[in-house]
């Protein structure tokens, strides 16, 4: 599938309202992209049966306790799933490589478990204040605000030149 269609001609993406999501996947062997399962409820189970399909690379993200998302003031978790190969980190070696950028030049910004793989595409990488401890420690900069309070904005002032 060319996935310049998807962008050239976005009509063409098809949504379809299921009853069961594991039975839909295991029985229309149609290819997953990017799915993003959110609920207020424990999503160990989905992704226990999802695990199963050996071609799903499964994020379980937590948004509660010391992670809860103050920007909407909710608790919440959701399953980041996506084919193995495909991660933040690819998509921006790609459009590195596309650009013809430098790794060197590269700051990327995180605050969650699937920006990770972003990390290792660039040479700056940033974590957000309130971000998971796990990306913190794949971090070589942590941001003094949080997401709401400008985190993004202070890394690009901090390591852009204007």
């Amino acid at each position: 599938m060319d996935l310049r269609n998807f962008i050239l001609f976005p009509h063409k993406i098809k949504f379809e309202i299921v009853d069961s999501l594991l039975n839909h996947i295991q029985n229309k062997k149609e290819p997953i992209f990017k799915l993003i399962i959110s609920s207020p409820f424990h999503l160990d189970k989905v992704k226990h049966e999802l695990e199963k399909i050996t071609n799903l690379s499964i994020n379980h993200i937590s948004k509660t306790g010391i992670y809860k998302d103050t920007i909407i003031d909710k608790e919440y978790e959701y399953l980041d799933i996506s084919p193995i190969n495909v991660s933040k980190g690819n998509a921006l070696q790609i459009l590195r490589h596309y650009l013809d950028i430098d790794k060197k030049d590269i700051l990327s910004i995180g605050d969650n478990l699937n920006d990770i793989a972003m990390f290792d595409a660039s040479n700056i990488k940033a974590a957000v204040n309130n971000a998971h401890d796990l990306v913190k420690k794949a971090a070589n900069y942590v941001t003094h605000n949080s997401v709401e309070n400008g985190a993004f904005a202070e890394a690009i002032y901090k390591f852009i030149p204007f």
